[in-house]
This record gives C-alpha cells, sequence and structure tokens, in this order.
C-alpha cells in the first residue's frame, strides 16, 4: 500500500460565493506615508473587498488616489502589487495610528 496524501484546502476560490479572507500585516510606511501591506491579492474580485486595519473598513478598491475625495481613506493596488491603504491627499500613516507590523485583513 502506498504512502496517503492529505491536501488542505483553504477556501472556495475566488469567483466562490462563500466567504474568504487573506491576512497580513503592515510591511512599511514609505515616503508619502502610504501603508504598504504584505498582501499579494491576485485572484480576488476587488469589487467585493473589504480590508480591515486599526479598526478602519474600507470596502472596494480605488484604481487610483485621484478617484476618491480628499480625505478619503481607500485601498489600492500599488506597482509591486501589493496591497495598499493611502487617504487622498492626506497621510494614512497618521490617520490610523499605524506601525509595521500591525494586523491588516482582506475579505472578500
Amino acid at each position: 500500500m502506498g504512502a496517503s496524501i492529505i491536501t488542505l484546502t483553504t477556501d472556495f476560490g475566488a469567483s466562490s460565493p462563500y466567504a474568504a479572507q487573506m491576512k497580513g500585516v503592515i510591511y512599511s510606511i514609505n515616503l508619502l506615508t502610504n501603508i504598504t501591506t504584505d498582501l499579494l491579492p491576485r485572484d480576488c474580485e476587488p469589487q467585493r473587498w473589504v480590508v480591515r486595519c486599526r479598526g478602519m473598513v474600507i470596502e472596494g478598491l480605488c484604481r487610483t488616489y485621484g478617484d476618491a475625495p480628499p480625505g478619503t481613506i481607500v485601498a489600492l493596488i500599488d506597482s509591486c502589487d501589493r496591497l495598499e491603504i493611502a487617504v487622498a491627499r492626506g497621510n494614512a500613516a497618521s490617520r490610523l495610528s499605524a506601525r509595521p507590523g500591525d494586523e491588516v485583513e482582506l475579505c472578500w
């Protein structure tokens, strides 16, 4: 008798109606005071995203900083394909009192 194989399935895929999530941490705070996470959400449907960080809930994904009114907290994908949290024309790190290592949760 051969060796048994056990697999673990973490979710039902990006197109499933069932809840799925990724947890990560704040990776860095850049010179523009935007928050960069260690999450690389490649196969998720961005219109269904909910991002949670330090008590703030952000629904959906913004394409660019300019898509939101000044002062609005947004989630977007940066040039390195990482999830980023920013404040349009503002300081996300200060607004959320965020530091590298703080937990970030992405649900869809």
